[in-house]
């Protein structure tokens, strides 16, 4: 935009400009796309027919929405934060009326179709490739649809497992129920170390019936699980609670002052700096479960640790094994 002035052009010589910037905004920036597939007559052996180019794969079949507007919607919706509600009434103000229910069921045909595609191979990636998989599952409400077109039905109990891959990327699977025959399938070939928390469910992974030459993945405790019911323990002011905490919190710190050293070394220095704190708390968890009678969170903390004992020590048999379950 140049302003100028006609009449101090007539009075003098134009030698130069001063410049200022703004940052201007046009309106919307959709727009429609007409797609028009060519038909052909063609010659047939009953005489002639007619063929349709076939049009590419879309995300969303036989959608509405160009993929260009999906991302858009998504990048929205997931990365910023902004619910469909204020998206229709943003859209609207622009001149590109879109209903939010619109909205809705593209954003699920999106995740349905991330989730056999991406998501999936991810997952078979995980299982084929990773050394350490850490997972948990978390109960979820589901409502069922109607029978028939009868009333709804009442909410049933789903479960997502969470499985952190290495480190590197973390995964949600969902299952109707938390069951061995579950985990066998969700974890099938996998043959590194899996962290868990101590639900018999996983126990078929490394103690059930093994197919012929099929090995599992080695289990590995949670810490994490270890420490959150000594520290039940010591909120309802149990002095074994207490002192679990305190023994835990410093394997913790022993382990953290390790995590920037290569593999292997990590590996030995843990033999040395470790092991004995970890031998440690075993023996004070056995001392301590003789003297505590009853039922109780002492007890339950106590019990936990001694039947975990196994699994918890494996954090020192490789470098790789994280050393907290990630929740």
């Amino acid at each position: 935009m140049d302003l100028t002035d006609p009449a101090l052009a007539a009075r003098g010589e134009l030698i130069g400009w001063d410049e200022s910037r703004q940052l201007r905004r046009r309106r919307g920036g959709f727009f429609i796309v007409v797609k028009r597939t060519a038909k052909y007559r063609v010659a047939a052996a009953e005489g002639t027919t007619v063929l349709g180019v076939e049009s590419p794969k879309s995300v969303v079949s036989r959608g509405m929405l160009h993929t260009s507007a999906l991302a858009w919607l998504a990048v929205e919706k997931f990365a910023l934060g902004v619910p469909h509600y204020r998206l229709e009434r943003h859209l609207d103000a622009e001149g590109v009326p879109l209903d939010r229910s619109v909205m809705c069921r593209n954003m699920e045909e999106i995740g349905n179709a991330l989730g056999s595609t991406v998501v999936g191979a991810m997952l078979d990636h995980a299982r084929s490739c990773c050394q350490v998989l850490s997972t948990d599952a978390t109960g979820a409400s589901i409502q069922p649809g109607p029978l028939d077109g009868g009333a709804r039905r009442p909410c049933k109990k789903g479960h997502f497992f969470t499985i952190v891959a290495d480190c590197d990327h973390v995964l949600f699977e969902y299952a109707s129920e938390h069951s061995s025959k579950v985990v066998s399938e969700l974890f099938k070939g996998f043959t590194g170390y899996l962290q868990s928390d101590a639900s018999s469910v996983y126990n078929i992974l490394e103690r059930g019936p093994p197919e012929l030459d099929d090995k599992g993945p080695t289990l590995v405790g949670c810490w994490a699980h270890c420490r959150r019911y000594f520290f039940d323990a010591a909120v309802c002011k149990y002095k074994v609670g207490l002192e679990g905490v305190v023994r835990i919190a410093a394997l913790y710190a022993a382990d953290n002052a390790l995590a920037n050293l290569p593999p292997m070394e990590r590996k030995a220095r843990r033999l040395t700096a470790l092991m004995p704190l970890v031998d440690d708390f075993f023996q004070w968890v056995a001392a301590q479960a003789r003297l505590e009678r009853g039922r109780s969170l002492a007890t339950k903390a106590l019990g936990y640790a001694q039947n975990q004992e196994a699994e918890l020590r494996r954090v020192l048999e490789e470098p790789a094994p994280p050393r907290q379950h990630t929740q």
